[in-house]
């Protein structure tokens, strides 16, 4: 059930109910910080039980750059493996950001498939008790859910904008690629030669920044 209401969210407002409903019966919190490597920048998201203080999330979304960084560096040098936080430590810099949703015990871990320009890292807080093995294993467990449901969040905008570069004759190419139809099969469809396709599923895979059709479609997203 928790898997599937991850690859259903693609509302902000889904991502919260989720992260503070069903994902609490496995590891339970009251702030979750998520951020995310970009270039030129990063992303954050900030869910929580508590009320940040005024301009918190803001503050924290242009300081996102500054603090992952620091704790993405952390994370890799402890062996790319879950670590306690507390607001003790270090990390004044998020404490002064978030204010008492900066409540410890709390939880890092990162999911890193091509870290630092893709990812991201994720900061549990107001723990019920200090992180242990438990807490370690479900992060381990839960952090590919939460990176997808924020994927499939920020989907829909970069795909309009993907799509809305694809010429006429294109989007009709992609719609074929998207029914499993071959370029052989597009091009009856469409009254044009296979070579005609295959230049077009070229360029779009290009202007989609894809290496394959099923990422093409992908990128594109759900057909308008």
């Amino acid at each position: 059930m928790l898997l599937e209401e991850a690859v259903g969210i693609r509302r902000e407002s889904d991502f919260y109910l989720w992260t503070q409903g069903a994902l609490q019966s496995f590891l339970p919190h009251e702030t979750l910080v998520c951020m995310e490597p970009r270039t030129g920048g990063a992303g954050l998201t900030v869910t929580s039980r508590l009320a940040l203080q005024e301009g918190g999330e803001a503050l924290a979304r242009k300081a996102a750059t500054c603090l992952a960084g620091p704790v993405l560096a952390r994370w890799d040098a402890g062996g790319r493996v879950p670590w306690a936080w507390s607001p003790a430590s270090t990390d004044e810099a998020l404490v002064d950001l978030l204010g008492p949703a900066a409540r410890g015990p709390g939880l890092f871990h990162a999911f890193a498939p091509s870290l630092p320009t893709s990812g991201g890292l994720f900061l549990f807080l107001g723990l019920p008790h200090p992180a242990g093995v438990r807490e370690c294993y479900f992060a381990v467990l839960l952090l590919p859910y939460l990176q997808a449901a924020l994927a499939h969040i920020a989907r829909p905008a970069a795909a309009a904008r993907a799509d809305a570069g694809l010429s006429v004759r294109q989007r009709q190419v992609l719609a074929g690629i998207r029914r499993g139809r071959s370029n052989a099969q597009i091009a009856r469809e469409l009254g044009l030669s296979p070579f005609t396709v295959k230049n077009h599923v070229r360029q779009l895979l290009r202007k989609l920044n894809a290496s394959t059709r099923a990422e093409a479609v992908s990128q594109a997203g759900p057909a308008g």
